[in-house]
């Protein structure tokens, strides 16, 4: 049974690539959250992934506490069939696990821009 009772959603990893999505942990390292889609990825193609989705297991591994480093691990060691258990937000995504809080009345575009984006692709 996956974690809360959400259901798991399986996703396939193309061949020698990756599942296509990048996660970003929050400034505790508690919460993995999707940061980005990559276009023409499986992820992207399934379509039930979304930015801001907060993972919770990678094949009946519960992830929420470990490492971003070893949740990437996991990821990138996962073969074929991937299932994978998130939860999402009823309100959109904001970016408190950020360290420094963007200036709200101003356009985010500029904001997420500048932040680094070292986290690879799955």
């Amino acid at each position: 049974q996956p974690a809360g009772g959400r259901p798991a959603q399986d996703f396939k990893k193309t061949e020698g690539g990756g599942l296509g999505f990048a996660l970003i942990a929050g400034t505790n390292g508690s919460l993995l959250r999707v940061k980005e889609i990559c276009c023409g990825g499986a992820a992207e193609q399934d379509g039930r992934l979304r930015v801001g989705d907060i993972l919770l297991e990678v094949n009946g591994v519960i992830v929420s506490g470990l490492s971003h480093s070893k949740v990437v691990d996991i990821l990138r060691k996962a073969e074929g069939t991937v299932q994978l258990t998130i939860c999402r937000d009823i309100m959109p995504l904001t970016y408190s696990e950020l360290p420094s809080q963007p200036n709200m009345s101003a356009p985010t575009e500029p904001v997420l821009a500048a932040q680094p984006s070292p986290d690879p692709f799955f």
